[in-house]
């Protein structure tokens, strides 16, 4: 098993090579969950728009 260590402030780090790898899994999860709702809110916002204009012309 293989391990990294990362400086920080003065602060050293010790990670497992696994565990860095479910951090990034989580990270990535994280990332891909906040571009699917910020996708979502723009086509809903998009969607108001144009019904805005077709009901008001």
């Amino acid at each position: 098993m293989s391990a990294t260590y990362e400086v920080h402030d003065g602060c050293t780090t010790l990670i497992s090579d696994a565990g860095r790898d479910k951090c990034e899994a989580e990270q990535r999860h994280a990332r891909a969950e906040i571009l699917m709702w910020t996708t979502v809110a723009s086509i809903v916002t998009i969607a108001g728009l144009v019904l805005d204009r077709l009901m008001g012309a």
